[in-house]
């Protein structure tokens, strides 16, 4: 099922796009860069079946060129990307397709203090991918368009304190006409302090609406949100940062939840670990009247010799319960490691493997496990000036 409905938002970003064009005299600025990517990839279970099903393992061929232009200007840069991904199964061959990945970007100067950010992220998905808007959740796939628009203005009060607002406006579309079409406007505004040159702090207020368009009716929900937070160095190696606040959903039964996110980082001579800890919410498409709370345990391990190699460990940890009714109890966990070598500065080699397990406690979701080995090449072309 689709829907058109176009926000303000996109005209702005669209209006300032072609003030852009009026105000370049020149073009002689425009920097495009061109790269392709070839990924040969494994996986133990494509269609994401559940445990008790068989699963057909299979490879698939991934061809990416892409696309990057860069144009700074005095009063204003603009940025554009483009990159399409063809899919190629060996056996599985009705997942094949293409998907399409777009960006553009405009930042603007108002004045000495104020600038302007419009970012427009449209995305056209064949495959696996999460349906119900879930971190941490795995369906099998079908194609998915969905479109971001968002607007950002920041000005700075002083020298030690920025206020912020925010405007985004996102459309979900899916190809299953049983699927249920979704359109999330968000407004937000928020401010940050530096205490001093190691120690800030920040807040924000956000609203949010949901709305899920079903044939003959559309369900809205809103949703507020208030938080606070700080970031201190430790150390020239040691940083931490916290935040958190509290949710009200009024069309969830009045319903009140708290959300949180704090992460550390401490870095060595060649090497950084990150850990963190999540916790958001979410109205999930066809379960309009609950509220999905996600929580996530993430941990990240990189260790790079040379600026020529790298190698990445991590793992990640999700729960996902809905409320204030538990109709959905979702956990699952991802582990994996990567490495890359650029042998050339026009050549890059990554490969790696993951392990992902989903476990569901209810009728919703199902118990799956996935493996995946993949080994790429990207080859990037000399950045050309026009």
């Amino acid at each position: 099922m689709l829907f058109n409905r176009t926000g303000s938002v996109k005209y702005i970003s669209l209006l300032l796009f072609f003030l852009c064009l009026c105000e370049s005299k020149s073009w002689g600025d425009v920097i495009v860069t061109n790269s392709i990517s070839t990924e040969l990839r494994y996986n133990s279970n494509p269609n994401y079946v559940a445990n008790d099903e068989r699963a057909s393992d299979d490879f698939v061929l991934l061809i990416s060129p892409q696309i990057e232009l860069l144009s700074e200007h005095r009063k204003f840069n603009l940025n554009g990307f483009y990159r399409p991904t063809a899919s190629f199964y060996y056996n599985n061959t009705e997942l094949n397709g293409i998907s399409h990945y777009v960006t553009m970007g405009i930042l603007t100067k108002l004045s000495l203090k104020t600038n302007i950010q419009v970012n427009e992220v449209m995305n056209f998905e064949r495959g696996n991918f999460d349906a119900s808007q879930v971190v941490g959740i795995q369906h099998s796939g079908m194609s998915i368009w969905s479109n971001t628009t968002s607007l950002r203005l920041n000005h700075e009060i002083s020298s030690k304190s920025t206020i912020i607002m925010n405007l985004s406006d996102s459309i979900t579309r899916y190809e299953d006409i049983t699927s249920v079409d979704s359109r999330v406007d968000i407004v937000g505004i928020s401010s940050s302090h530096n205490i001093s040159d190691s120690t800030s702090i920040t807040s924000s207020y956000t609203f949010s609406t949901y709305r899920f368009i079903l044939p003959s009716s559309t369900t809205q929900i809103e949703n507020h949100s208030l938080s606070l937070g700080f970031s201190h160095a430790m150390s020239s190696s040691l940083n931490i940062a916290f935040w958190s606040g509290v949710v009200y959903v009024p069309g969830v039964n009045n319903y009140y939840d708290w959300v949180a996110s704090t992460n550390l980082r401490k870095s060595f001579e060649k090497s950084a670990v990150n850990i963190g800890y999540a916790r958001g919410n979410s109205t999930t498409s066809g379960l309009s009247n609950l509220l999905n709370i996600n929580e996530t345990y993430s941990i990240e391990y990189s260790y790079t010799p040379t600026r020529l190699y790298s190698i990445d460990l991590y793992g990640n940890y999700y729960e996902n319960n809905t409320k204030p009714i538990r109709v959905v109890s979702i956990s699952s966990y991802i582990v994996g490691v990567s490495g890359s070598w650029r042998p050339y500065e026009w050549m890059g080699i990554r490969m790696g493997y993951s392990h992902f397990e989903q476990s569901s406690n209810r009728t919703l979701g199902r118990n799956l496990m996935a493996d995946n080995v993949f080994l790429s090449v990207t080859i990037t072309g000399h950045p050309s000036r026009f």
